[in-house]
């Protein structure tokens, strides 16, 4: 699914959303398009929207609180993985080296739930399966498993970054714009 990039009116990064929610906020006037992809349009019986690839919020639009402290968790690992770099922070192997392997990646407690470990971004990291299903009920210490980074808590802005990797041709548009 493709994403656009949103900014606020003083042309800084608040996040991403996809390109049909984007259009959305055009469509409702809350944003205008500031960079459009080339060639994609939507349609509709009265209206040609091209797909923006960057928008610019309007003025009385309020941001969600949400986009300027910690990233929600969540039910979905996505947030985690991204996080993670899609690797295994035991073994170190990347997603697809995982999954050509023939496993995947899970969430794992670092301090096991049914010992009093929390679902907080500081308790969980990636995991291929082999490494989850070795730990088991047990800490990194007692399996003789070290993480190689220490879990914490990302910003909704680093995991835009992680998602979506060099957004910088982004980044500078919004900086010239603003100048």
């Amino acid at each position: 699914m493709s994403t656009t990039l949103v900014i606020s009116q003083g042309y800084l990064p608040v996040g991403t959303v996809t390109v049909q929610r984007a259009v959305q906020l055009y469509v409702d006037g809350k944003a205008e398009i500031e960079q459009a992809h080339p060639t994609r349009r939507f349609r509709s019986m009265k209206l040609v929207v091209p797909a923006p690839r960057v928008l610019r919020l309007r003025a009385g639009v309020r941001l969600p609180a949400r986009l300027f402290g910690a990233a929600p968790l969540g039910g979905s690992n996505h947030n985690l993985f991204d996080r993670d770099g899609r690797r295994c922070l035991y073994c170190g192997r990347a997603e697809a080296e995982v999954r050509r392997a023939g496993g995947r990646l899970t969430r794992d407690h670092v301090m096991p739930l049914s010992r009093g470990g929390r679902d907080v971004w500081r308790n969980v990291a990636t995991a291929c399966e082999p490494c989850n299903n070795l730990k088991a009920n047990r800490t990194p210490d007692e399996a003789g498993m070290p993480l190689l980074a220490e879990p914490r808590t990302p910003t909704t802005w680093e995991l835009v970054r992680a998602r979506h990797g060099d957004v910088s041709e982004l980044l500078a548009f919004c900086a010239n714009e603003a100048a």
